[in-house]
């Protein structure tokens, strides 16, 4: 949000809500993505674009997609 570019309405944290982050500082100027980027190595969340909002989803749940063998190349 301290982006300026997203609002509370375009994100959607429901299966994050679990998760505690105890802190995150910035001590530089950085991009959201970034920020982001770090955040979700460090806590173990993926962020993903779904029915126009960006959702964030914990690492080591129930997988949500299967790809097929012959796709892998």
């Amino acid at each position: 949000l301290r982006s300026g570019v997203l609002t509370s309405d375009d994100l959607d944290l429901t299966e994050l809500e679990e998760a505690e982050i105890v802190g995150y500082s910035m001590d530089r100027l950085t991009t959201a993505r970034d920020a982001l980027k770090q955040m979700a190595t460090a806590f173990l969340f993926d962020a993903y674009e779904s029915d126009y909002k960006l959702k964030f989803r914990s690492r080591g749940g129930d997988p949500v997609a299967d790809i097929p063998e012959d796709w892998i190349v």
